[in-house]
């Protein structure tokens, strides 16, 4: 198991354990049956590879293409490629019906160009980066930028935390307030 403070000081660490995030969320969303957790499971994978897909695009494929040669320049020229394709997947499959099995083979797919990408990326592109930028400072500002996506537009469980974040407030309010919530005195 990753240690799960490197991903805040190595950007590779990070994106490499966005990619194993990505992977077990596809495996438990393809093995899930059709409802709502299906539909959560699916925007959850769509939310970070949006966000993976941004910090890479804004951050991480500016800051090493200006370290690479022209035949290395390729390999974030085919990266962006690859993103706009798994965008269009993405985009598919939000206006697919999640019960019908086109989904599911959409799901699949998407999660193969993923899989493909991100062992191309970690692979061909890491070693590259780790010998020619500057990461600590490259993790900082991906840390920045994931943090204000993430306000941005929620994941479902990010929206799933903060909600059990309210409602253990609410029954610590109820366990130590009587039984009742109270509207906090005024002081004079």
């Amino acid at each position: 198991m990753r240690n799960p403070l490197k991903k805040i000081v190595n950007p590779l660490e990070m994106l490499s354990q966005d990619h194993e995030t990505v992977k077990s969320l596809f495996r438990t969303c393809e093995e899930t049956d059709p409802g709502m957790k299906r539909k959560l499971l699916a925007e959850e994978i769509f939310k970070n590879l949006d966000v993976h897909a941004r910090l890479e695009e804004e951050i991480f494929y500016p800051a090493i293409r200006g370290y690479l040669g022209y035949e290395d320049g390729s390999l974030v020229r085919e990266a962006y490629q690859e993103h706009q394709e798994m965008k269009e997947l993405i985009r598919e499959l939000e206006q697919t019906d999640q019960r019908q099995q086109e989904f599911i083979d959409k799901l699949q797919r998407l999660r193969q160009h993923v899989v493909a990408h991100a062992e191309k990326e970690e692979k061909r592109l890491f070693p590259l980066a780790e010998s020619n930028v500057p990461l600590g400072r490259l993790a900082m500002a991906m840390d920045k930028r994931r943090v204000q996506l993430m306000l941005q537009t929620p994941t479902p469980s990010v929206i799933g935390m903060f909600a059990l974040g309210l409602l253990c407030i609410a029954a610590v309010a109820l366990t130590f307030g009587g039984g009742k919530l109270r509207r906090p005195s005024r002081m004079s």
